[in-house]
This record gives C-alpha cells, structure tokens and sequence, in this order.
C-alpha cells in the first residue's frame, strides 16, 4: 500500500558553529544601575545555548534580561553547542549609578505571531503489514533562523534525535533502510526564535498510511505541542 510519492534524497551541509550576540540598548548606551538590558543570541540555529552573568549561570533562552544593581564593569557570556562542538562569546562592560530615581516603565509583551513562512511535512512510504518503509521526510519553507527537530521513537527507528538549521530554507532526511514498526512515532519540530512554530507527529501502523497530527509551538523552551491560533 503505497503511503505517497518517492523522491531522491539530497545531501545536508552542516554551517560553522557561531557564537555571538547583541545587546538592547546597543554597546554605545553606557547602563545605569537598575536598568535592563536585554541580550539576545546571534549564535548559529538550532545551537544549544548557555549563559552566564557575572560568572553566574543565567539559563539557556534566546533572549535574557538583566539589570544590575551595583556600578562597575560587568561580564556576560555565551557558550554555543552544536553537534559536540562548542563556541564562546563574551561582553564586558561598565554600569553607572544614575543622577535621579530610573522611572519605572511596566512592558507588555506582544502576542507571538506565526512563523512566516509557515514550514510544511511531507512524508512519504510504502505501509506493510510489519510496519513502514519511509522513503521521504521533507520539511519545506523553513525560515532561516529556524530549527528542525526530528525525533523517532519505536522500533526500526534509525535515530532518536537529528538537528538542522534553516539555512537551506529546506531539509530532507534520506530514506530509511528498516521498517519502522507498528506504533512508532516520528515528531517534526520546527521553531524559531519569538514565533509560533509547527509540530506534526505520525504514528506508524500495520498495512495502512500513519495517523498524522499538527499543532503549534508556542515561543520559548516548552515542547508541548498546542492548537494552533
């Protein structure tokens, strides 16, 4: 039972790892104490990040904001990982006590919008009574600064956990050499960063196409897939 159409697979560059990011206000703005600034990575996609300020962990987002209490010079660091390699980046710069009280300014964030272009799956096979021989995976109009997760899980699954970036606007896996089997899973995530991003998941079945399911990524760390706005 034929799933879809069979394409040729296609060959996936890995970039450089980059590290680097920027600040908000820019480098030219001298800080005073008590005001925040906003630092945000330039760092290769689909990079693991890992900051630290003033020698202190600070997490792992895209973005962190800080405001610092005491004058002086300060340090903020990012280490990039990618593929078992790793990257760092450093700031140094001084804050300033300011002249009068900071006026304090409450910020609403903007609701996330969809990520544009929004990214389509493409999965194609052919179905058997033991399982599903999968002879195409292909994710399309990826934005450049996405990620591409790919995640199997089951038996016949050739990997747990593959990353690329969006760099190529489009990522293909080559075709798998074993069946997958009766309720293995395959989950596509795309994110990037600020954005409402994809997930599709296909749950693998005997003799027949895989049960397909898309939702929606809300911006930040979580995983947990959600109807789409």
């Amino acid at each position: 039972m034929a799933v879809g159409g069979v394409s040729a697979p296609a060959a996936l560059a890995a970039d450089p790892l980059v590290a680097a990011f920027h600040r908000d206000p820019g480098d030219s703005v001298v800080l005073l104490t008590g005001q925040q600034a906003t630092f945000t990575s330039d760092s290769t996609p689909c990079s693991t990040l890992s900051w630290t300020v003033d020698g202190v962990p600070s997490g792992s987002a895209q973005s962190i904001t800080r405001a610092f209490a005491e004058p002086g010079l300060h340090v903020v660091s990012l280490k990039a990982m990618l593929n078992g390699q790793s990257k760092s980046a450093s700031s140094t710069f001084g804050v300033d006590p300011p002249l009068y009280p900071l006026p304090v300014e409450p910020r609403t964030p903007p609701a996330p919008i969809l990520m544009k272009p929004f990214p389509t799956v493409r999965l194609a096979g052919v179905a058997y009574a033991r399982g599903t021989r999968i002879t195409l995976l292909d994710v399309r109009s990826v934005p450049r600064l996405a990620c591409v997760t790919v995640r199997c899980g089951g038996r016949g699954c050739p990997f747990k956990t593959r990353r690329w970036a969006g760099t190529a606007g489009r990522v293909r896996l080559p075709k798998f050499r074993h069946l997958l089997r009766p309720r293995a899973r395959l989950q596509i995530f795309v994110r990037a960063p600020g954005v409402i991003g994809r997930y599709t998941a296909f749950r693998i079945r005997a003799a027949d196409k895989p049960v397909r399911t898309n939702r929606c990524l809300m911006p930040g760390t979580s995983t947990k897939p959600t109807r789409c706005p």
